[in-house]
């Protein structure tokens, strides 16, 4: 995997991850290639720049960070069909298959090692699902080297967005434990 996919990839999980905390609904036209950007997912968005800055009326890095999320080809497809990048949905929240034969799947696809690493985390404790939440607290805990340089484009906060995750993965085990 090239180092610029795998920048892309970090961007489509960051967004994933986003998505999984909010309900929302992305629909696609085959024709249109285009996806539908509900109120949900513009507050999911302008929930994650105010971890910065002030919520604005058209904030313009919340503008910025939909447009470099939604004109991606690879990070829509993740918005729409993580099978696009061999992450197999379940049902719910997004919730990713977390097993051996999985995470060998993703190497052999040449999928970075951040991404083996949060599902290797979860194969070892036995679950058998990872959600988007749990690659984020590794990104923000561990950054690569894309991903320091996305929360830097976007003034973002790797300890901030750790907590966020945590939050939302304690909210989550208390929906659903």
């Amino acid at each position: 995997m090239t180092p610029v996919r795998q920048g892309r990839l970090t961007v489509a999980v960051f967004a994933m991850a986003l998505l999984s905390v909010a309900p929302l609904t992305a629909q696609t036209s085959d024709d249109e290639r285009s996806v539908s950007v509900t109120d949900e997912l513009v507050d999911v968005f302008v929930g994650a720049m105010s971890l910065v800055d002030p919520i604005e009326p058209a904030g313009a890095d919340t503008q910025r960070l939909l447009s470099v999320l939604l004109s991606d080809p690879l990070v829509v497809s993740v918005l729409v069909d993580a099978g696009a990048v061999g992450i197999q949905e379940l049902s719910g929240a997004s919730p990713w298959q977390s097993t051996p034969e999985r995470v060998r799947e993703l190497l052999a696809q040449g999928a970075p090692t951040w991404f083996w690493d949060a599902l290797q985390v979860s194969v070892d404790l036995a679950l058998p699902v990872v959600t988007p939440l749990n690659v984020l607290l590794v990104l923000a805990e561990q950054p690569d080297h894309s991903m320091r340089a996305f929360l830097a484009e976007h003034e973002l906060e790797a300890q901030v967005l750790a907590e966020v995750a945590r939050k939302a993965l304690r909210d989550l085990g208390r929906q659903f434990g």
